[in-house]
């Protein structure tokens, strides 16, 4: 008895030594749920650098398109969004880089919404039905001053300068 008292010590005492020198496989991997976020995390200067040169593009793009009936604004408002959330959360180069997209992409929606504006107010609303959308299937397309005639009527200034 007293033999397999010590044998079952031997154990205990040889196992102990492979955990206090190795480890069990139980400690050595923590558990996913076991994982917190350090306050080092959060304050990681190149963690918003994607949305910052995202932000810049965009409202580069949108100054570019600004002139372009519609498609400019939705850069513009795009970037606008990407830019203030890379200067709220960014830091040092990345928040310049928020901020000047912040800017562009304000710049963007304000050009794009006037020429919005201006194109919506050059519209002569009174000649646009159905009536005289219609009329067009009726008009020889290889005839210019028929065409040009036609898109007139639609306009409230003179379109005749912007050739066909």
């Amino acid at each position: 008895m007293e033999n397999e008292n010590s044998n079952m010590e031997n154990e205990n005492q040889s196992e102990n030594s492979w955990d206090s020198r190795f480890g069990t496989p139980q400690e050595s991997a923590p558990s996913p749920m076991q994982y917190t976020p350090q306050m080092s995390d959060l304050g990681n200067p190149k963690k918003h650098m994607g949305l910052a040169v995202a932000s810049l593009i965009l409202s580069a793009l949108s100054l570019i398109c600004c002139w372009i009936y519609c498609i400019g604004i939705i850069p513009a408002l795009i970037g606008t969004a990407f830019g203030l959330v890379a200067t709220i959360k960014g830091k040092g180069s990345v928040r310049i880089m928020g901020i000047v997209g912040l800017v562009m992409g304000l710049v963007g929606t304000a050009l794009s919404l006037f020429m919005i504006i201006t194109y919506i107010s050059i519209i002569n609303w009174d000649n646009v039905t159905i009536d005289k959308l219609g009329e067009l299937q009726y008009i020889d397309s290889n005839d210019r001053d028929a065409v040009m005639r036609w898109m007139q009527q639609f306009f409230s200034v003179d379109i005749s300068a912007y050739g066909y």
